[in-house]
């Protein structure tokens, strides 16, 4: 009795040690997570068998895109490995994007041999849509009490909130926020993109401007670990003022997140610069080094870099920083005069500003933040931008 129990025992912890999460992540169930939402985590009895009822996939083409990812990790998802494969198919390691369809969904996976089927369930929550006079906009819920709609682009009218299958209607004459009431007025929207949540319990809403930012070593944040932030007024039109860029590869996106990128068009459009159109889900897009005045626009994807300063290469002029990245102070030597020397941060704010007249000059650092700089050095009617690094 004793061995037996000690052999279920070690079967029992065998069987744990090899147990492995299974969520599904992507555009289309509600963004691409790391980890994924918790709602979308799917349930086993043998740690081969997934089940996840009533998923809701929304949006259409890119935007209801999705994968099997187990563990929380980038490194073990699922996908087609040939075409796309819907309702049913087979996953593999690394595998592109599976494209779903709209609606609520009961999905099967085995993670041993990839076979996965998507049969139709049925939506456990009051379904509620954003209505005008064009298409209806469902909204997303997870508890049916709290609703939303991310990155919705909507053309300027009047709009409810509605409820399917009876006559429930909310609305008010407030705007960008407020507290619908069954049978008020309709809401009168301006053209633009907005992050649009709505409590069904209380009435309260709010259509918030959809954050937008660049991302990228060729973006003001030189980096692919960071957004610079652009400014709007209107939803519309999104702009970062005297940026400075070093030039390279980035993309525009929404609220800090991939589920909402663009970039250029793979085509005739791939190296656009310094103006364009960007697309969904487009390649990423080449910059030049300076200093710009960008725009972008929201609603169109067309953007244009509009340069302020113009740089060189210092190719007669040799001009040097030190210690980089700094604690405390830069200093500057050049074999000529430098004239200024003009601090940026990334996301073109000028922070400090320092004029000269000699070959040598200490700029203070002490009081900036850590991270990434910018230096327009200007000598000789030349301008060279330089890389700093506080830390």
């Amino acid at each position: 009795m004793k061995t037996k129990l000690l052999i279920f025992s070690a079967l029992l912890l065998s069987f744990l040690s090899n147990a492995q999460t299974v969520h599904l992540t992507g555009a289309g169930v509600g963004g691409w997570n790391n980890p994924p939402l918790a709602i979308n985590q799917m349930t086993t009895v043998d740690n081969a068998n997934y089940t996840l009822s009533n998923v809701q996939i929304t949006g259409s083409g890119g935007s209801a895109e999705f994968k099997f990812m187990a563990n929380s990790d980038w490194g073990t998802t699922y996908g087609f490995t040939s075409v796309n494969q819907w309702p049913s198919g087979v996953a593999g390691a690394g595998g592109s994007n599976i494209t779903g369809v709209a609606g609520f969904w009961n999905v099967a996976y085995n993670l041993t041999t990839g076979e996965y089927s998507f049969t139709p369930g049925a939506n456990p929550n009051a379904a509620i849509n954003l209505t005008s006079s064009g298409s209806p906009i469902a909204l997303v819920t997870s508890d049916g009490i709290n609703y939303s709609s991310p990155s919705t682009t909507l053309s300027a009218g009047t709009f409810l909130f509605s409820q399917e299958g009876n006559q429930n209607q909310w609305g008010s004459a407030s705007f960008p926020s407020g507290t619908a009431v069954q049978g008020g007025a309709g809401m009168n929207v301006p053209n633009g993109t907005f992050n649009i949540s709505f409590n069904k319990n209380t009435g309260e809403y709010n259509f918030a401007n959809t954050a937008v930012g660049m991302i990228g070593v060729g973006s003001p944040s030189g980096s692919w670990g960071s957004d610079a932030v652009m400014n709007t007024t209107d939803a519309v039109t999104y702009t970062i003022m005297n940026a400075v860029i070093t030039g390279g590869s980035m993309k525009f996106r929404d609220n800090a997140s991939w589920t909402y990128q663009f970039g250029t068009d793979g085509g005739a459009n791939t190296n656009t610069f310094p103006s364009g159109t960007a697309i969904p889900n487009g390649n990423d897009m080449l910059t030049v080094s300076g200093t710009y005045n960008i725009t972008f626009n929201r609603t169109t994807g067309q953007y244009n870099f509009a340069n302020v300063l113009s740089t060189t290469n210092f190719n007669n002029i040799k001009v040097s920083v030190y210690p980089n990245p700094t604690q405390n102070n830069w200093s500057f030597t050049s074999a000529e005069v430098i004239s200024s020397v003009q601090i940026v941060d990334v996301t073109g704010k000028i922070v400090a500003n320092v004029i000269s007249s000699s070959a040598n000059l200490n700029v203070s650092a002490s009081n900036l933040a850590n991270g990434i700089y910018f230096a327009k050095v200007t000598s000789l009617n030349e301008v060279q931008t330089i890389k700093l690094v506080k830390n």
